[in-house]
């Protein structure tokens, strides 16, 4: 079995995510305003790395804008692109270990109503 298909695997969303780590904790801060239909706002995970060291990990982050990333406090080299968030920290994080990651000041066009509420409707009537 690929990393994306294993069991466990979102069924809504099955190729989101990375199976290298695993998140315990999101603390998300958001500002939404219909008129331009604009998302801003700030995201906070805590993980746990998985069963290797973590050189660097994915987040799914559409295409909004990012100001600054953070691990364990310190600023990791990441790039943006197609929808993904590679963060590579300073320091390879130790297999097992618990990790913060702040993502600040995010901001951009909210992805498409229809999907999205499409995606809700069918986890909530399942």
């Amino acid at each position: 079995m690929s990393p994306r298909t294993k069991a466990g695997t979102d069924p809504y969303f099955p190729a989101n995510g990375d199976p290298s780590y695993r998140v315990h904790r999101y603390e998300l801060t958001l500002d939404y305003r219909p008129g331009p239909n604009r998302l801003a706002g700030t995201a906070r995970l805590n993980a746990i790395a998985g069963r290797s060291a973590l050189p660097e990990f994915l987040l799914n982050l559409a295409d909004f804008r990012v100001g600054r990333v953070r691990v364990d406090g310190k600023a990791p080299h990441y790039s943006h692109r197609g929808g993904r968030l590679r963060i590579r920290p300073a320091k390879p994080i130790r297999a097992g270990a618990a990790f913060t990651t702040p993502a600040r000041r995010m901001r951009g066009p909210f992805m498409n109503g229809a999907r999205l509420g499409t995606r809700v409707r069918q986890r909530l009537e399942g």
